[in-house]
């Protein structure tokens, strides 16, 4: 039976047995447990706990952020291509997938659903996910021509904790849907940096090098992107 102790000024669930050593867990929900092998003393488990504090304020702080924006309510400050914009649900008669108007990204969405949020998520993710589908190709040339390389095939999706990623057999390249919050600059960049894997797989020195090469602003454009990186 899981019990939760306050630890280190933390409130912590510890569930034990059924595991060989200590992890951490945050869930979706904020709630952070640890499961325990069965011998491991309690001092043991708080001073995993007290070691590990900065990892737990971190998580907890990017759930918290993530559960905020998962609400994308009306009002709320999103972005496109760097520019801040406040979120607008309006009536989807006639309006496609959506609109940037006056400092506004207005999105269609019936009377019924913008009281739900899955439709609130849903109505901004395919926005997204039709504005990065827009600019990638014109990006994705001139960067291939740049590298001397072409994907096999372009992808866009959400990602957890990537911007991109590539695959370096098959030549397929997935992009982050959320790339279209930023400056167009950050785009440009990881569309490079994917390109660069079909030459070096790896991110050693040859790889900075190629990068230097062929988009040499492209440790700010990383900066950028680290400040905020993906959620959900």
């Amino acid at each position: 039976m899981p019990r939760t102790h306050t630890i280190a000024g933390i409130e912590v669930e510890v569930r034990r047995g059924g595991v060989r050593r200590l992890n951490l867990h945050v869930t979706s929900d904020g709630l952070v447990w640890v499961s325990a092998p069965s011998h491991v003393s309690s001092s043991d488990i708080i001073r995993f706990i007290s070691a590990n504090r900065a990892w737990i304020e971190r998580r907890t702080e990017a759930v918290s952020r993530e559960n905020r924006r998962s609400e994308l309510r009306a009002g709320d400050e999103v972005r496109l291509w760097g520019e801040e914009l406040e979120l607008v649900f309006m009536d989807p008669s006639g309006r496609g997938r959506g609109m940037v108007e006056a400092g506004r990204l207005l999105l269609p969405l019936n009377v019924a659903g913008r009281e739900d949020r899955g439709m609130r998520r849903a109505a901004y993710d395919s926005f997204m996910k039709g504005e990065l589908a827009s600019a990638l190709p014109d990006v994705a040339r001139r960067c291939e021509q740049r590298v001397g390389r072409n994907a096999s095939s372009w992808v866009i999706r959400h990602m957890r904790s990537r911007w991109g990623s590539c695959n370096t057999r098959t030549g397929r390249i997935c992009m982050n849907s959320e790339l279209c919050c930023h400056a167009p600059s950050c785009l440009e960049y990881v569309t490079t940096h994917e390109l660069c894997h079909l030459i070096e797989p790896s991110h050693g020195a040859a790889f900075k090098a190629l990068m230097d090469t062929f988009y040499p602003d492209w440790r700010s454009a990383r900066a950028e992107l680290n400040r905020q990186p993906p959620l959900r």
